[in-house]
């Protein structure tokens, strides 16, 4: 009686899978009618699906569009290499141009006028121009915050450093350094350019 009582139930839950997968793929073998909860669906669903639809493609696309950009950050550096010519935005409205220290070593350093790293390191690159300054070193700032032209006059004040602190935009200093835009640029941000410009031997 168990072996029968277990065939039956066996076979009624495999008549019920059968007709579950029937109805699942579409080929009824009879017309049935449409009750509520089976019914059409209406504009609105279809409307819905559709949105939906097109919400997925649109992030698939801003996926690819991401793992591109991602991609392109992978791309390193180039050193050492031909140093471009640079122009820095002076406080006074003039600019600043490397290649005017063409013949001397320069370090070229990138900062936050509020970043406790680059103010310590503007302490020890004011000592190195005191020391090595006479022999040729020249040492030059340049903040890139978003609000770098009025901060560079009171740090000037704060520190006087005795080389030019100047200030660029953050992407045409990302663009120097051969930085991938997208990844951030940890501050400060160092360039040692040869007496000759011929080369960026570290950053």
């Amino acid at each position: 009686m168990i072996r029968t009582r277990s065939t039956a139930r066996l076979r009624r839950k495999h008549e019920w899978s059968d007709r579950s997968d029937h109805r699942f793929l579409g080929f009824l073998p009879v017309a049935r009618q449409t009750t509520k909860t089976d019914r059409l669906p209406h504009a609105g669903e279809e409307s819905s699906r559709r949105a939906k639809k097109q919400r997925v493609s649109s992030t698939g696309v801003l996926a690819c569009v991401v793992f591109s950009l991602a991609a392109q950050s992978i791309q390193a550096a180039t050193l050492p290499r031909k140093s471009p010519e640079f122009a820095i935005q002076m406080p006074d409205g003039k600019q600043l141009l490397l290649s005017s220290y063409k013949g001397k070593p320069v370090c070229l350093a990138f900062i936050l006028t509020t970043c406790s790293h680059c103010q310590a390191f503007t302490r020890l690159l004011i000592k190195a121009q005191n020391e090595f300054g006479p022999r040729g070193l020249q040492a030059v700032e340049s903040a890139i915050e978003e609000k770098a032209a009025p901060a560079v006059p009171g740090f000037v004040r704060a520190f006087q450093p005795p080389f030019p602190v100047g200030y660029n935009d953050h992407i045409t200093t990302v663009d120097f350094l051969q930085h991938p835009r997208m990844e951030i640029l940890h501050m400060p941000a160092i360039v040692f350019i040869g007496h000759d410009r011929g080369a960026i031997s570290g950053q």
